[in-house]
């Protein structure tokens, strides 16, 4: 919850000309990797936290009731440092 605030804040704090773009979405994990996704999941963060001036901020969850079930939330300056993500090496390996 505590990271979920903090984003919100990064959001409301923005630059008012700017469009930032928020996402969120449900994911399915492959029964047994679990494991794998995390991994997948926290290199695709930090390398984009590292690397992506415009992103903002990602948070992997995953649902207690099932965990074959994951949620991203992402949060960038504009459309652009957005594109920028979906054309990076990490997020290619993450989809993958």
């Amino acid at each position: 919850m505590e990271k979920l605030i903090i984003v919100l804040t990064l959001f409301t704090s923005l630059n008012v000309e700017a469009v930032p773009i928020m996402n969120f979405f449900e994911l399915g994990i492959v029964k047994g990797q679990n494991s794998a996704y995390d991994q997948v999941a926290r290199h695709n963060i930090e390398t984009s936290i590292k690397n992506e001036k415009g992103t903002l901020a990602m948070i992997a969850l995953q649902s207690k009731d099932n965990p074959q079930i994951g949620y991203m939330l992402e949060l960038y300056a504009d459309e652009t440092a957005y594109q920028i993500h979906k054309n990076s090496p990490q997020y290619h390996y993450f989809l993958a």
